[in-house]
Protein backbone atom coordinates (compact mmCIF):
# COMPACT_ATOMS: atom_id res chain seq x y z
CA UNK A 1 0.00 0.00 0.00
CA UNK A 2 3.00 2.50 0.91
CA UNK A 3 4.44 1.86 -2.61
CA UNK A 4 1.39 2.06 -4.06
CA UNK A 5 1.00 5.51 -2.51
CA UNK A 6 4.26 6.53 -3.38
CA UNK A 7 3.74 5.66 -7.44
CA UNK A 8 0.17 7.91 -7.25
CA UNK A 9 2.26 10.57 -5.40
CA UNK A 10 5.33 10.92 -8.04
CA UNK A 11 3.30 10.41 -11.22
CA UNK A 12 1.62 14.07 -10.04
CA UNK A 13 4.55 15.84 -10.45
CA UNK A 14 6.79 13.49 -12.78
CA UNK A 15 7.17 12.17 -16.23
CA UNK A 16 6.87 8.20 -16.16
CA UNK A 17 10.82 8.25 -16.56
CA UNK A 18 11.45 10.53 -13.56
CA UNK A 19 8.81 8.72 -11.32
CA UNK A 20 10.95 5.43 -11.54
CA UNK A 21 13.76 7.28 -10.64
CA UNK A 22 11.80 8.88 -7.82
CA UNK A 23 10.82 5.30 -6.25
CA UNK A 24 14.25 4.10 -6.79
CA UNK A 25 15.49 6.93 -4.45
CA UNK A 26 12.47 6.21 -2.07
CA UNK A 27 13.50 2.77 -1.62
CA UNK A 28 15.64 2.62 0.65
CA UNK A 29 13.59 4.28 3.37
CA UNK A 30 10.64 1.68 3.11
CA UNK A 31 12.97 -1.26 2.56
CA UNK A 32 14.33 -0.01 6.28
CA UNK A 33 10.64 -0.56 7.46
CA UNK A 34 11.62 -4.39 7.66
CA UNK A 35 14.62 -4.30 10.07
CA UNK A 36 12.90 -4.93 13.61
CA UNK A 37 13.99 -2.62 15.73
CA UNK A 38 13.27 -3.23 19.95
CA UNK A 39 14.66 -0.04 21.45
CA UNK A 40 11.10 1.95 21.24
CA UNK A 41 13.40 5.25 20.80
CA UNK A 42 15.49 3.82 17.77
CA UNK A 43 11.82 2.67 16.54
CA UNK A 44 10.51 6.04 17.41
CA UNK A 45 13.77 7.64 15.57
CA UNK A 46 13.33 5.38 11.97
CA UNK A 47 9.76 6.30 11.99
CA UNK A 48 10.17 10.17 12.24
CA UNK A 49 13.29 10.04 9.35
CA UNK A 50 11.22 7.39 7.02
CA UNK A 51 8.29 9.85 7.76
CA UNK A 52 10.57 13.14 6.99
CA UNK A 53 11.92 11.73 3.97
CA UNK A 54 8.98 10.15 2.12
CA UNK A 55 7.53 13.62 2.94
CA UNK A 56 9.80 15.32 1.03
CA UNK A 57 9.02 12.90 -2.13
CA UNK A 58 5.25 14.20 -1.53
CA UNK A 59 5.74 17.81 -1.53
CA UNK A 60 8.20 17.65 -4.17
CA UNK A 61 5.91 15.95 -6.69
CA UNK A 62 3.22 18.47 -5.00
CA UNK A 63 5.83 21.69 -6.20
CA UNK A 64 6.78 20.39 -8.75
CA UNK A 65 2.97 19.99 -10.43
CA UNK A 66 2.00 23.46 -9.09
CA UNK A 67 5.21 25.03 -10.89
CA UNK A 68 4.48 23.48 -14.30
CA UNK A 69 0.49 24.33 -13.89
CA UNK A 70 1.53 28.29 -13.52
CA UNK A 71 5.15 28.38 -15.68
CA UNK A 72 4.60 25.30 -17.63
CA UNK A 73 8.75 25.11 -16.67
CA UNK A 74 10.49 22.48 -14.45
CA UNK A 75 11.94 24.22 -11.43
CA UNK A 76 15.31 24.23 -12.22
CA UNK A 77 14.96 25.42 -15.58
CA UNK A 78 16.20 29.46 -16.52
CA UNK A 79 12.80 30.93 -16.65
CA UNK A 80 11.55 29.95 -13.22
CA UNK A 81 14.88 30.75 -11.99
CA UNK A 82 14.73 33.94 -13.36
CA UNK A 83 11.40 34.33 -11.94
CA UNK A 84 12.62 33.71 -8.51
CA UNK A 85 15.73 35.48 -8.14
CA UNK A 86 13.62 38.33 -9.71
CA UNK A 87 10.48 38.38 -7.20
CA UNK A 88 10.53 40.36 -3.86
CA UNK A 89 9.11 38.89 -0.95
CA UNK A 90 5.76 41.45 -1.35
CA UNK A 91 5.06 39.90 -4.75
CA UNK A 92 5.64 36.17 -3.27
CA UNK A 93 2.88 37.12 -1.27
CA UNK A 94 1.09 38.61 -4.15
CA UNK A 95 1.82 36.04 -6.50
CA UNK A 96 0.10 33.32 -4.17
CA UNK A 97 -2.64 35.38 -3.52
CA UNK A 98 -3.52 35.19 -7.03
CA UNK A 99 -2.62 31.25 -6.99
CA UNK A 100 -5.09 31.00 -3.83
CA UNK A 101 -7.11 28.76 -4.98
CA UNK A 102 -5.12 25.98 -6.89
CA UNK A 103 -2.62 26.83 -3.81
CA UNK A 104 -5.55 25.16 -1.16
CA UNK A 105 -6.64 22.62 -3.29
CA UNK A 106 -3.24 21.44 -3.62
CA UNK A 107 -1.95 22.05 0.14
CA UNK A 108 -5.59 20.14 1.66
CA UNK A 109 -4.43 17.37 -0.85
CA UNK A 110 -1.19 17.09 0.50
CA UNK A 111 -2.01 16.95 3.88
CA UNK A 112 -4.35 14.67 3.76
CA UNK A 113 -2.06 12.31 1.79
CA UNK A 114 0.97 13.28 4.76
CA UNK A 115 -1.80 11.81 7.06
CA UNK A 116 -2.23 8.61 5.07
CA UNK A 117 1.66 8.11 4.72
CA UNK A 118 2.10 8.18 8.50
CA UNK A 119 -0.51 5.75 9.08
CA UNK A 120 1.09 2.95 6.25
CA UNK A 121 4.18 3.83 7.81
CA UNK A 122 3.57 3.43 10.76
CA UNK A 123 1.63 -0.27 9.82
CA UNK A 124 4.92 -1.18 7.72
CA UNK A 125 7.43 -0.41 10.30
CA UNK A 126 8.50 -3.84 11.93
CA UNK A 127 9.78 -4.20 15.58
CA UNK A 128 10.78 -6.86 17.67
CA UNK A 129 7.21 -7.11 19.08
CA UNK A 130 6.30 -7.56 15.14
CA UNK A 131 9.18 -8.50 13.33
CA UNK A 132 7.67 -7.54 9.42
CA UNK A 133 4.85 -7.57 7.60
CA UNK A 134 2.64 -11.29 7.05
CA UNK A 135 4.16 -10.60 3.14
CA UNK A 136 7.04 -10.92 4.11
CA UNK A 137 7.43 -14.03 6.10
CA UNK A 138 7.61 -16.52 2.48
CA UNK A 139 11.35 -17.15 1.92
CA UNK A 140 10.79 -16.34 -1.77
CA UNK A 141 10.47 -12.64 -0.78
CA UNK A 142 14.00 -13.03 -0.60
CA UNK A 143 15.10 -12.35 -4.06
CA UNK A 144 12.54 -9.60 -4.50
CA UNK A 145 14.30 -7.82 -1.29
CA UNK A 146 17.66 -8.32 -3.37
CA UNK A 147 16.42 -7.08 -6.32
CA UNK A 148 14.95 -4.21 -4.43
CA UNK A 149 18.14 -3.24 -2.53
CA UNK A 150 20.09 -3.45 -6.22
CA UNK A 151 18.33 -0.95 -7.84
CA UNK A 152 18.85 1.64 -4.65
CA UNK A 153 22.49 1.11 -4.81
CA UNK A 154 22.32 1.70 -8.51
CA UNK A 155 20.21 4.92 -7.99
CA UNK A 156 21.97 6.43 -5.50
CA UNK A 157 25.64 5.74 -7.19
CA UNK A 158 24.30 7.38 -10.26
CA UNK A 159 24.99 11.39 -9.91
CA UNK A 160 22.15 12.44 -12.12
CA UNK A 161 19.79 10.17 -10.32
CA UNK A 162 20.65 12.24 -7.20
CA UNK A 163 20.48 14.93 -8.23
CA UNK A 164 16.73 14.25 -8.12
CA UNK A 165 16.52 13.66 -4.10
CA UNK A 166 14.35 16.07 -2.42
CA UNK A 167 16.36 16.85 -0.06
CA UNK A 168 19.24 17.77 -2.07
CA UNK A 169 17.81 19.06 -5.38
CA UNK A 170 15.51 22.31 -3.51
CA UNK A 171 18.58 23.47 -0.99
CA UNK A 172 20.67 23.32 -4.39
CA UNK A 173 17.31 24.94 -6.70
CA UNK A 174 17.44 27.62 -4.03
CA UNK A 175 21.15 28.11 -3.32
CA UNK A 176 20.89 29.04 -7.84
CA UNK A 177 18.38 31.15 -7.35
CA UNK A 178 20.19 33.13 -4.62
CA UNK A 179 23.35 33.14 -6.47
CA UNK A 180 21.62 34.55 -9.41
CA UNK A 181 19.82 37.17 -7.81
CA UNK A 182 23.26 38.48 -6.17
CA UNK A 183 25.21 38.51 -9.81
CA UNK A 184 22.43 41.01 -10.50
CA UNK A 185 23.26 43.59 -7.97
CA UNK A 186 25.56 45.13 -9.95
CA UNK A 187 26.40 44.96 -13.97
CA UNK A 188 27.99 47.82 -14.21
CA UNK A 189 32.00 46.08 -15.31
CA UNK A 190 30.16 43.56 -17.54
CA UNK A 191 27.44 46.96 -18.96
CA UNK A 192 30.99 48.30 -19.87
CA UNK A 193 32.53 45.76 -21.71
CA UNK A 194 29.36 45.23 -23.79
CA UNK A 195 30.01 49.29 -24.82
CA UNK A 196 33.43 48.62 -25.94
CA UNK A 197 32.98 45.24 -27.43
CA UNK A 198 30.10 47.88 -29.31
CA UNK A 199 32.80 50.38 -30.86
CA UNK A 200 34.92 47.66 -31.96
CA UNK A 201 31.61 47.05 -34.12
CA UNK A 202 32.50 50.34 -35.91
CA UNK A 203 28.67 51.52 -36.08
CA UNK A 204 28.33 54.95 -38.21
CA UNK A 205 25.09 56.75 -38.49
CA UNK A 206 24.73 57.33 -42.54
CA UNK A 207 22.84 60.62 -42.54
CA UNK A 208 23.36 64.27 -40.58
CA UNK A 209 20.01 64.95 -39.93
CA UNK A 210 18.30 64.61 -36.29
CA UNK A 211 16.78 60.84 -35.60
CA UNK A 212 14.57 60.06 -32.84
CA UNK A 213 12.85 56.79 -32.17
CA UNK A 214 10.50 55.62 -29.42
CA UNK A 215 10.28 52.04 -28.84
CA UNK A 216 7.28 51.09 -26.65
CA UNK A 217 7.71 47.62 -25.01
CA UNK A 218 4.49 46.67 -23.05
CA UNK A 219 3.84 43.27 -21.45
CA UNK A 220 1.54 40.09 -21.62
CA UNK A 221 -0.47 41.71 -24.62
CA UNK A 222 -1.94 38.35 -26.69
CA UNK A 223 -2.31 40.20 -30.10
CA UNK A 224 -5.98 37.82 -30.27
CA UNK A 225 -7.39 39.94 -27.62
CA UNK A 226 -7.43 43.01 -29.41
CA UNK A 227 -9.69 44.07 -31.95
CA UNK A 228 -7.48 45.52 -33.93
CA UNK A 229 -6.48 41.96 -35.20
CA UNK A 230 -10.48 40.86 -35.43
CA UNK A 231 -10.93 40.39 -31.77
CA UNK A 232 -14.86 40.26 -31.00
CA UNK A 233 -14.82 42.62 -28.13
CA UNK A 234 -13.84 46.00 -28.69
CA UNK A 235 -10.65 46.13 -26.94
CA UNK A 236 -8.50 48.52 -28.95
CA UNK A 237 -10.41 51.02 -30.67
CA UNK A 238 -8.01 54.07 -30.43
CA UNK A 239 -5.47 52.08 -31.73
CA UNK A 240 -7.38 50.53 -34.39
CA UNK A 241 -8.03 54.20 -35.41
CA UNK A 242 -5.11 55.22 -35.43
CA UNK A 243 -3.90 52.32 -37.38
CA UNK A 244 -6.39 52.93 -39.96
CA UNK A 245 -6.15 56.55 -40.57
CA UNK A 246 -2.06 56.36 -40.70
CA UNK A 247 -2.45 53.22 -42.50
CA UNK A 248 0.01 55.14 -45.53
CA UNK A 249 2.70 55.45 -42.41
CA UNK A 250 2.10 52.67 -40.06
CA UNK A 251 2.22 48.97 -40.39
CA UNK A 252 0.16 46.65 -37.71
CA UNK A 253 1.99 43.34 -38.30
CA UNK A 254 -0.82 40.42 -38.22
CA UNK A 255 1.20 37.75 -37.16
CA UNK A 256 3.71 38.83 -34.46
CA UNK A 257 5.50 36.40 -32.58
CA UNK A 258 7.98 37.06 -29.44
CA UNK A 259 10.27 33.60 -28.94
CA UNK A 260 9.95 33.91 -25.37
CA UNK A 261 7.35 33.34 -22.73
CA UNK A 262 8.35 35.72 -19.80
CA UNK A 263 10.19 38.99 -19.45
CA UNK A 264 13.50 38.87 -19.01
CA UNK A 265 14.09 36.05 -21.18
CA UNK A 266 11.98 37.86 -24.05
CA UNK A 267 14.27 41.43 -23.13
CA UNK A 268 17.28 39.24 -23.36
CA UNK A 269 16.47 38.38 -27.04
CA UNK A 270 15.28 41.53 -28.36
CA UNK A 271 18.64 43.40 -26.46
CA UNK A 272 21.39 40.66 -27.49
CA UNK A 273 22.12 40.76 -31.06
CA UNK A 274 24.09 37.51 -32.22
CA UNK A 275 27.11 38.67 -34.65
CA UNK A 276 28.46 36.23 -37.32
CA UNK A 277 30.64 34.72 -34.93
CA UNK A 278 28.40 34.00 -32.61
CA UNK A 279 29.11 36.85 -30.16
CA UNK A 280 26.33 38.97 -28.93
CA UNK A 281 26.04 42.84 -28.74
CA UNK A 282 23.64 44.78 -26.72
CA UNK A 283 21.38 47.17 -28.76
CA UNK A 284 21.90 49.64 -26.63
CA UNK A 285 25.43 49.64 -26.38
CA UNK A 286 25.92 49.52 -30.21
CA UNK A 287 23.17 52.40 -30.49
CA UNK A 288 25.11 54.54 -27.84
CA UNK A 289 28.57 53.50 -29.67
CA UNK A 290 26.82 54.81 -32.59
CA UNK A 291 26.13 58.34 -31.15
CA UNK A 292 22.73 57.99 -29.51
CA UNK A 293 21.00 59.76 -26.83
CA UNK A 294 19.48 56.91 -24.83
CA UNK A 295 16.72 57.49 -22.26
CA UNK A 296 14.48 54.31 -20.58
CA UNK A 297 11.77 55.31 -18.90
CA UNK A 298 10.27 51.97 -16.83
CA UNK A 299 6.93 51.29 -15.22
CA UNK A 300 7.81 47.75 -14.93
CA UNK A 301 10.15 47.14 -11.95
CA UNK A 302 12.79 44.59 -11.70
CA UNK A 303 16.41 44.55 -10.40
CA UNK A 304 17.47 42.30 -13.30
CA UNK A 305 15.64 44.68 -16.29
CA UNK A 306 17.41 47.54 -14.67
CA UNK A 307 20.83 45.93 -14.27
CA UNK A 308 20.65 44.18 -17.73
CA UNK A 309 19.00 46.45 -19.80
CA UNK A 310 17.90 49.92 -18.19
CA UNK A 311 21.45 51.21 -17.10
CA UNK A 312 22.52 51.53 -20.58
CA UNK A 313 20.48 54.22 -20.54
CA UNK A 314 22.11 57.85 -20.78
CA UNK A 315 18.76 59.05 -18.88
CA UNK A 316 16.96 56.70 -16.50
CA UNK A 317 13.52 57.16 -15.16
CA UNK A 318 12.36 53.92 -12.93
CA UNK A 319 8.62 55.12 -12.11
CA UNK A 320 7.51 51.66 -10.56
CA UNK A 321 8.03 51.95 -6.72
CA UNK A 322 5.86 49.07 -5.42
CA UNK A 323 7.44 46.29 -7.15
CA UNK A 324 4.93 43.21 -7.11
CA UNK A 325 1.91 41.85 -9.09
CA UNK A 326 -0.32 43.87 -7.08
CA UNK A 327 1.61 47.06 -8.00
CA UNK A 328 -1.79 49.98 -9.26
CA UNK A 329 1.78 52.01 -10.69
CA UNK A 330 -0.09 53.63 -14.05
CA UNK A 331 1.38 52.94 -17.07
CA UNK A 332 0.24 56.85 -17.95
CA UNK A 333 3.38 57.60 -15.38
CA UNK A 334 5.39 57.05 -18.46
CA UNK A 335 3.68 60.01 -20.72
CA UNK A 336 4.95 63.06 -19.23
CA UNK A 337 9.20 61.67 -18.71
CA UNK A 338 8.21 60.49 -22.51
CA UNK A 339 7.54 63.94 -23.58
CA UNK A 340 10.70 65.32 -21.25
CA UNK A 341 12.93 62.66 -23.30
CA UNK A 342 11.99 63.87 -26.24
CA UNK A 343 12.30 67.69 -25.76
CA UNK A 344 15.96 67.04 -24.77
CA UNK A 345 18.81 68.89 -26.77
CA UNK A 346 20.16 66.15 -28.09
CA UNK A 347 20.39 65.28 -32.27
CA UNK A 348 19.53 61.74 -31.57
CA UNK A 349 17.76 60.07 -29.03
CA UNK A 350 16.79 56.75 -28.45
CA UNK A 351 13.79 56.30 -25.57
CA UNK A 352 12.51 52.91 -24.04
CA UNK A 353 8.97 53.19 -22.97
CA UNK A 354 8.31 49.93 -20.82
CA UNK A 355 4.96 49.28 -19.59
CA UNK A 356 3.39 46.92 -17.32
CA UNK A 357 0.39 46.23 -19.90
CA UNK A 358 -1.55 43.65 -19.22
CA UNK A 359 1.00 42.24 -16.85
CA UNK A 360 -0.67 39.88 -13.86
CA UNK A 361 -2.85 40.67 -11.79
CA UNK A 362 -5.14 41.93 -14.80
CA UNK A 363 -7.71 43.66 -12.24
CA UNK A 364 -4.20 45.93 -10.51
CA UNK A 365 -3.77 47.37 -14.46
CA UNK A 366 -6.82 49.67 -14.18
CA UNK A 367 -9.57 51.32 -11.98
CA UNK A 368 -12.26 49.95 -10.93
CA UNK A 369 -14.64 52.24 -13.50
CA UNK A 370 -13.07 50.53 -16.34
CA UNK A 371 -14.37 46.62 -15.37
CA UNK A 372 -15.97 47.31 -18.72
CA UNK A 373 -16.61 43.50 -19.20
CA UNK A 374 -17.67 41.96 -15.18
CA UNK A 375 -20.68 39.46 -15.69
CA UNK A 376 -20.57 39.72 -19.34
CA UNK A 377 -22.80 38.16 -21.17
CA UNK A 378 -21.55 37.90 -24.60
CA UNK A 379 -19.99 36.18 -27.69
CA UNK A 380 -17.00 35.55 -26.01
CA UNK A 381 -18.35 34.28 -22.78
CA UNK A 382 -20.39 32.09 -24.82
CA UNK A 383 -17.60 30.49 -26.38
CA UNK A 384 -15.63 30.23 -23.33
CA UNK A 385 -18.56 28.32 -21.93
CA UNK A 386 -18.49 26.11 -24.93
CA UNK A 387 -15.06 25.20 -24.48
CA UNK A 388 -15.52 24.39 -21.20
CA UNK A 389 -14.30 27.03 -19.20
CA UNK A 390 -14.57 27.48 -15.30
CA UNK A 391 -16.69 30.78 -14.30
CA UNK A 392 -13.39 31.65 -12.72
CA UNK A 393 -11.67 31.46 -15.76
CA UNK A 394 -14.35 33.06 -17.67
CA UNK A 395 -13.73 36.27 -15.01
CA UNK A 396 -9.78 36.30 -15.47
CA UNK A 397 -10.77 37.00 -19.62
CA UNK A 398 -13.46 39.82 -18.59
CA UNK A 399 -10.44 41.37 -16.72
CA UNK A 400 -7.61 40.98 -18.81
CA UNK A 401 -9.88 42.35 -21.68
CA UNK A 402 -10.79 45.15 -19.25
CA UNK A 403 -6.63 46.21 -18.81
CA UNK A 404 -6.27 46.01 -22.64
CA UNK A 405 -9.27 48.37 -23.52
CA UNK A 406 -7.48 50.70 -20.59
CA UNK A 407 -4.44 50.03 -21.91
CA UNK A 408 -5.49 50.77 -25.32
CA UNK A 409 -5.54 55.13 -24.03
CA UNK A 410 -1.79 54.49 -22.75
CA UNK A 411 -0.08 53.53 -26.02
CA UNK A 412 -1.85 55.73 -28.09
CA UNK A 413 -1.00 58.75 -26.02
CA UNK A 414 2.75 57.78 -26.46
CA UNK A 415 1.96 57.66 -29.96
CA UNK A 416 0.49 61.11 -29.90
CA UNK A 417 3.85 62.61 -27.62
CA UNK A 418 5.91 61.23 -29.86
CA UNK A 419 4.90 62.72 -33.45
CA UNK A 420 4.18 66.14 -31.87
CA UNK A 421 7.47 66.35 -30.48
CA UNK A 422 8.94 65.19 -33.97
CA UNK A 423 6.71 67.37 -36.25
CA UNK A 424 9.63 68.84 -37.37
CA UNK A 425 11.81 66.07 -37.62
CA UNK A 426 12.90 64.20 -40.68
CA UNK A 427 13.83 60.78 -39.58
CA UNK A 428 11.65 59.94 -36.41
CA UNK A 429 10.05 56.30 -36.03
CA UNK A 430 7.53 54.47 -33.19
CA UNK A 431 7.39 51.21 -32.36
CA UNK A 432 5.14 49.55 -30.18
CA UNK A 433 5.26 45.53 -28.89
CA UNK A 434 4.16 43.39 -26.40
CA UNK A 435 7.48 41.44 -24.31
CA UNK A 436 5.57 38.21 -24.93
CA UNK A 437 1.51 36.74 -25.07
CA UNK A 438 -0.86 35.55 -22.35
CA UNK A 439 -3.06 32.38 -21.82
CA UNK A 440 -6.28 33.40 -20.53
CA UNK A 441 -8.90 30.35 -21.39
CA UNK A 442 -7.42 30.50 -25.68
CA UNK A 443 -6.46 27.21 -25.68
CA UNK A 444 -6.60 25.34 -21.79
CA UNK A 445 -7.92 26.19 -17.96
CA UNK A 446 -5.20 28.39 -17.72
CA UNK A 447 -4.92 32.42 -17.10
CA UNK A 448 -1.19 33.90 -16.84
CA UNK A 449 2.30 33.19 -18.80
CA UNK A 450 2.22 29.87 -21.22
CA UNK A 451 5.47 28.62 -22.10
CA UNK A 452 3.31 25.15 -23.51
CA UNK A 453 0.71 27.20 -25.85
CA UNK A 454 0.88 29.17 -28.48
CA UNK A 455 -1.01 32.34 -26.72
CA UNK A 456 2.20 32.55 -24.50
CA UNK A 457 3.73 33.89 -27.50
CA UNK A 458 0.97 35.92 -29.52
CA UNK A 459 1.36 39.65 -29.37
CA UNK A 460 1.08 42.43 -31.19
CA UNK A 461 3.72 44.64 -33.14
CA UNK A 462 3.21 48.10 -34.48
CA UNK A 463 5.45 50.62 -36.35
CA UNK A 464 5.17 54.16 -37.68
CA UNK A 465 7.61 56.04 -39.39
CA UNK A 466 8.50 59.39 -40.75
CA UNK A 467 10.46 57.52 -43.74
CA UNK A 468 8.01 56.41 -46.57
CA UNK A 469 6.42 52.92 -45.68
CA UNK A 470 3.52 53.32 -47.88
CA UNK A 471 4.33 51.72 -51.10
CA UNK A 472 4.87 47.94 -49.61
CA UNK A 473 3.35 48.30 -46.69
CA UNK A 474 -0.10 46.22 -47.02
CA UNK A 475 2.35 43.37 -48.70
CA UNK A 476 4.68 43.76 -45.17
CA UNK A 477 1.62 43.81 -42.61
CA UNK A 478 1.69 39.85 -43.46
CA UNK A 479 4.90 39.08 -43.01
CA UNK A 480 5.48 37.00 -39.82
CA UNK A 481 7.16 39.19 -37.32
CA UNK A 482 10.34 38.03 -34.79
CA UNK A 483 10.56 39.74 -31.96
CA UNK A 484 14.21 38.60 -31.02
CA UNK A 485 14.75 40.37 -34.53
CA UNK A 486 13.39 43.57 -33.83
CA UNK A 487 16.52 44.81 -33.04
CA UNK A 488 18.06 44.40 -36.83
CA UNK A 489 14.86 46.76 -37.67
CA UNK A 490 15.47 49.31 -35.11
CA UNK A 491 19.46 50.15 -36.43
CA UNK A 492 18.08 50.81 -39.59
CA UNK A 493 15.50 52.97 -38.54
CA UNK A 494 18.23 54.60 -36.45
CA UNK A 495 20.39 54.64 -39.84
CA UNK A 496 23.17 52.36 -37.99
CA UNK A 497 25.44 50.38 -40.01
CA UNK A 498 28.08 48.45 -38.85
CA UNK A 499 30.34 44.99 -39.57
CA UNK A 500 27.99 42.24 -38.64
CA UNK A 501 24.97 43.81 -40.65
CA UNK A 502 22.43 41.31 -41.10
CA UNK A 503 19.61 43.08 -43.30
CA UNK A 504 17.81 39.98 -44.23
CA UNK A 505 16.40 39.70 -40.70
CA UNK A 506 15.01 43.53 -41.04
CA UNK A 507 11.11 43.41 -41.41
CA UNK A 508 11.07 45.96 -43.71
CA UNK A 509 13.83 45.17 -45.80
CA UNK A 510 12.69 43.27 -49.36
CA UNK A 511 15.10 40.68 -48.78
CA UNK A 512 13.79 39.73 -45.62
CA UNK A 513 13.30 36.17 -45.06
CA UNK A 514 11.66 35.06 -41.93
CA UNK A 515 12.78 31.89 -40.39
CA UNK A 516 10.24 29.73 -37.63
CA UNK A 517 11.77 30.39 -34.62
CA UNK A 518 12.44 27.32 -32.43
CA UNK A 519 9.69 27.57 -29.20
CA UNK A 520 9.90 24.12 -27.99
CA UNK A 521 6.02 23.76 -28.89
CA UNK A 522 4.71 22.78 -32.34
CA UNK A 523 3.28 25.63 -34.17
CA UNK A 524 0.92 24.68 -37.40
CA UNK A 525 1.72 28.18 -39.12
CA UNK A 526 3.71 31.30 -38.09
CA UNK A 527 1.89 32.90 -40.90
CA UNK A 528 -2.03 32.57 -38.50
Amino acid sequence: MLFALLIGIEELGHDHVKTLQMLALALPFQLVLLLPIANPRYFTARTVLVCVVLASFLFDSILRYFIYQAYQAAPESSLVLSAVANTTPQESIEFIASFTKPIITLLALGLLTLGLLIILVKAASASAIRPYPTQFRSKGIFPFLIIAIAISTLAYASKPWRKLHPLSFWPRTATNAIELRESWHDLGKKRLQEFNFAQTLKPTITHEESSTLVLVISDSLNRDNMSTHGYARNTTPRLAALSQSLRQDMINFRYAWSTQAATLASLDSLFNLATKEGQTVHLLALAKAAGYHISWIGNHDGQAIEQAHARFADHLVMLNKIPGRDSTSSDSSTHQPLAAALQQPHQRKLVVVHMLGAHPQYKMRYPNSAAIYTNANDGVTQAMKKQGRSKWLIEKRNEYDAALRHHDDQIVKTFEITREALHTTKHGTWIFVSDHGQEVGHTREHAGHSASTAAGYRIPSFIWSKQALAPSAPNIANRPFRLDWLGWTILSQLAIEWTEQQTHKDILREEYRFENPQLGIPIKSFSK
